[in-house]
């Protein structure tokens, strides 16, 4: 079980590395991986947000 939560935080680590690499909102957008859902991309990007703000 602790692999697959390393893979997971690892993968997420990727994302939030293009996420903090683009300048605009339409780069995240255009950026957006083809195998991640739109709805689960919008909440991921929330959830770095808040992050951020903490």
């Amino acid at each position: 079980m602790s692999t697959v939560g390393r893979l997971w935080r690892n993968h997420k680590t990727r994302l939030r590395r293009l996420i903090d690499s683009c300048k605009s909102d339409a780069m995240i957008m255009k950026k957006r991986p083809k195998e991640i859902d739109l709805k689960e991309w919008n909440f991921l990007l929330k959830e770095s947000h808040l992050q951020y703000s903490k």
